[in-house]
């Protein structure tokens, strides 16, 4: 109930500070993390006038919004109060997805991918609420943002008037001091950079941060730096215990173990080729790195009396992306490599609840990703793949767990008017895996192709990444006999060789420091 009255009080301030909102620039020049969007005159009375004034209004934004951002979100430095592009106020944003759909046979329509990073096409309902105050003091510039997350199902759904929320983002950050190319941010923060679109992957720099940053602008280059604590409610990393203090007629909680993780993280963006041309081939690189490290606990032993002494661990992440931009294509490759305790997400635990305790030095990841799109006024591609190979920590070889998987999609657009457009996706995924299937002796692993058709209606007119999209989902699932097999022999989708996802929704992003138009 806390939640829900949260999200209610953003809701109502937002609407009431709406009126108050000062932009001191039109919508299509690009402004900090709003998604380049097309101008309002983008659409006509007629169908071909519409479609060339979009394609039109969109290749007017793509220079800036092609820019890559960093992992504190850096922007240019702050201009003076009166010059183009600054703004004060308040502002709302937003990025959401609702879907429903069914199975076709009496059920739900779910997620069918069994991949890390699946198909986009039968995803789950997910909104973000984001509320941001900007001000403008002469050369400095501040941001204040506030984004609340609601993960479904919806109370519409399942009737539960308690649905899963979460704070995304919580800081401060600040432009112009002391020189107008520093940019400094305190509190909790999504960190991300380039994302692949139709897998929902951040491949390198994607981090829940609490903590801060900075960011220094040189030109055309950035480089910035962030680091915070990360500490899962889990006795891997905090215990707890119920106990009697001198004086006091109730027990008192005492904590046993508390080792929050440390991580830092740093990010170069480099402008190789392109920087004075927008409209010119261009070429851009960036570097990213990540050190992780936790301290030494001391904790009472989860199956007997007595303590135990957990090491201190760490590791560390490396990656690349190179992008490029060559008259309507655009490309994107990614390649990250981590080991030892920067292989685990900085949210979850690295061992498993039964599993022995150890260092996690052996834990290795490699992750490759490569995303690809190509626009014309009444056609668009979007293309994309990845491939993974993780290693777990186990030192024992016939219990060590090796997991090699991968997926790529394809998803042509046709735009068929000004405001209506059909697409249609053809993807494949694997999952391999080092152990054997208790139940056949053979090794773990299935594939799986999938098929989707999906028409929307696209009100501010043609183009990959507008927003917003109101659509139906048509999408097909055929899973080989090893793909079935990855699931319980309680679940129905072990005896299906085929799923269907048929359904309707509706996507849209504005005014978000979360998500952007690549």
């Amino acid at each position: 109930m806390r939640a829900v009255r949260v999200l209610g009080a953003i809701l109502v301030v937002a609407n009431l500070l709406a009126p108050v909102r000062v932009l001191a620039q039109p919508d299509t020049v690009p402004v900090e993390d709003e998604p380049p969007r097309p101008r309002e005159d983008a659409t006509s009375t007629t169908e071909d006038s519409g479609v060339a004034e979009a394609v039109s209004a969109r290749e007017a934004t793509r220079g800036a919004a092609d820019d890559a951002v960093s992992v504190v979100r850096a922007v240019d430095p702050g201009p003076p109060e009166d010059a183009p592009g600054a703004r004060e106020g308040f502002t709302f944003g937003s990025y959401g997805r609702v879907v429903v759909a069914s199975d076709l046979v009496g059920g739900a329509g779910r997620d069918a991918d069994f991949v890390r990073y699946g198909s986009r096409l039968d995803e789950d309902s997910y909104v973000e609420l984001e509320l941001a105050r900007h001000d403008v003091l002469g050369t400095v510039r501040s941001r204040v943002v506030a984004t609340l997350a609601i993960a479904g199902p919806l109370f519409h759904y399942d009737g539960r008037f308690d649905d899963r929320v979460a704070v995304r983002n919580l800081f401060l950050e600040v432009e112009g001091v002391p020189s107008r190319t520093v940019a400094l941010w305190a509190g909790s923060r999504m960190a991300r950079g380039d994302d692949v679109y139709l897998f929902d992957l951040w491949p390198l720099d994607e981090l829940n941060v609490i903590g801060g940053g900075a960011s220094l602008t040189l030109g055309a280059h950035v480089v910035s730096l962030c680091g915070g604590l990360s500490r899962p409610d889990d006795p891997f990393q905090r215990q707890s215990r119920l106990a009697m203090a001198p004086g006091l007629l109730a027990p008192v909680e005492v904590v046993v173990l508390d080792r929050p993780r440390l991580v830092l993280a740093a990010r170069g963006l480099m402008h190789v080729l392109g920087v004075e041309a927008p409209h010119e081939p261009r070429v851009q690189l960036v570097a990213y790195g990540e050190a992780h490290r936790l301290p030494e606990g001391r904790r009472a032993r989860p199956d007997g009396p007595g303590h135990e002494t957990l090491a201190a661990d760490e590791g560390w992440l490396a990656g690349l992306e190179l992008a490029g931009t060559l008259a309507r294509w655009h490309g994107q490759l990614f390649v990250r490599w981590a080991r030892g305790l920067g292989a685990y997400d900085p949210l979850g635990v690295p061992f498993r609840p039964e599993a022995t305790v150890h260092d996690t030095g052996r834990a290795e990841e490699w992750l490759a990703a490569l995303n690809v799109r190509w626009e014309l006024p009444r056609f668009g591609l979007l293309a994309a793949g990845w491939w993974r190979r993780f290693r777990d920590a186990d030192p024992t070889l016939f219990q060590r767990a090796v997991v090699t998987e991968g997926a790529f999609a394809l998803r042509p657009h046709v735009f068929l008017g000004a405001h209506t457009g059909v697409a249609f996706e053809l993807g494949w995924q694997r999952h391999e895996a080092a152990s054997l299937d208790d139940r056949t002796g053979r090794p773990v692993g299935g594939g799986a192709w999938k098929l989707g058709f999906v028409p929307f209606v696209t009100p501010r007119g043609p183009g990959l990444f507008t927003r917003p999209h109101l659509r139906a989902v048509y999408a097909l699932t055929a899973r080989d006999d090893g793909a079935r097999s990855l699931y319980p022999e309680a679940d129905a989708r072990s005896r299906r060789p085929f799923e269907h996802f048929l359904g309707v929704g509706a996507e849209w992003w504005f005014e978000t420091s979360s998500r952007r138009e690549p």
